[in-house]
């Protein structure tokens, strides 16, 4: 009787032990499916407004509208070195492209385990502002930035918008601080909101617009 008990219990722990081993096979499996892989790296032109994009544009990437990645422009009209980080699961997914925030018209294609600089130029038009009679001196705004509960870190990007329209941007040079980002207006924008995006996030603070103002406006931004 004892023997059988005995038989009984060793056959129930190999069963329960050969159930794990298959359980942790599939969880390997799909561990493996997601595993982070280098990051695939962009290089190329790029053209804003019809012309070489100056230094300090901030061309963002992402995938499935993720920010995957960022890159300053150094030298007029050229970006270099864009790591845009991904997964194994990302493999042949489209990546798409900001320049100052506005919709770059190519596309790159993220490959996992590439061993070489994807070449790619880029081309963004930012929404037109208004005829050059119409314009006026820009508002300017400073303050301090908050991101997720902590200061933004430098090269975070700003992004400031009237109607929906994008108006002005700003990389921050100090962490926590952003100084005179200009957004430009037309006299019929005078009273209208300012919105703002801090790394893609909508900011809780809005501005106003205010025509022939002769001073910066402080907003203090928190997002995320």
């Amino acid at each position: 009787m004892n023997n059988r008990m005995k038989l009984g219990s060793v056959t129930k722990a190999s069963t329960l032990i050969m159930t794990l081993i298959a359980l942790s096979g599939v969880a390997t499996i799909a561990l493996a499916d997601d595993i982070v892989t280098p990051p695939n790296r962009f290089s190329g032109t790029v053209t804003l407004n019809g012309a070489p994009a100056p230094t300090e544009t901030v061309i963002n990437a992402f995938i499935d509208g993720d920010s995957r990645g960022s890159v300053v422009v150094e030298s007029p009209g050229e970006y270099e070195y864009l790591s845009v980080n991904g997964r194994a699961s990302d493999s042949g997914k489209n990546v798409t492209f900001t320049v100052c925030g506005a919709t770059a018209e190519q596309n790159g294609t993220w490959t996992a385990m590439i061993d070489h600089v994807q070449i790619l130029d880029l081309t963004a038009e930012m929404a037109t502002i208004a005829p050059a009679d119409d314009l006026i001196v820009p508002n300017r705004f400073s303050g301090t930035v908050t991101l997720d509960g902590a200061p933004a870190p430098t090269e975070t990007v700003i992004n400031a918008f009237i109607d929906g329209e994008l108006r002005g941007c700003i990389v921050v040079e100090s962490p926590g601080e952003y100084e005179y980002m200009c957004v430009n207006g037309r006299a019929s924008d005078s009273g209208k909101n300012v919105t703002f995006t801090v790394c893609g996030a909508t900011a809780e603070q809005n501005g106003t617009w205010i025509a022939m103002i002769d001073h910066v406006q402080i907003l203090e931004l928190t997002s995320g």
